[in-house]
């Protein structure tokens, strides 16, 4: 009977062991060679997080929107930038329903910018 160290079953399992070990030898000695200490502040010495602006949320008009802004919406390329335009010059939409019954955009678009881009007529 062969002895256990030379049947193949256990070398993968005696190399997961080592990798793990090293792994935690890696994590523990940290990036810098010296373990990092960690801090506990009190609540009156916590330091602030950094403030995050966000841009509030912004409405489209298609009736006053500009080529670039409406090519920017998701769904509408140049090519139905151009056609919005054309189709309000002639008269304004009265709904963003109205886009669709007209032709001028594909149903499942104008429903899209509803839901993604906040889009009103």
């Amino acid at each position: 009977m062969a002895a256990w160290w030379r049947r193949p079953l256990w070398w993968p399992a005696i190399t997961l062991v080592i990798v793990l070990i090293a792994g935690l030898l890696v994590l523990a000695v940290g990036a810098d060679g010296a373990g990092a200490a960690v801090h506990v502040y009190a609540p009156a010495e916590r330091p602030q997080p950094l403030p995050v602006e966000v841009a509030p949320a912004r409405l489209v008009d298609l009736n006053r929107a500009s080529l670039a802004e409406l090519e920017a919406l998701p769904g509408i390329g140049a090519q139905r930038a151009r056609a919005i335009m054309d189709a309000r010059a002639a008269n304004p939409f009265a709904s963003l329903g109205e886009v669709a019954e007209r032709g001028v955009l594909p149903r499942s678009v104008a429903e899209g910018l509803v839901r993604v881009a906040g889009v009103r007529p």
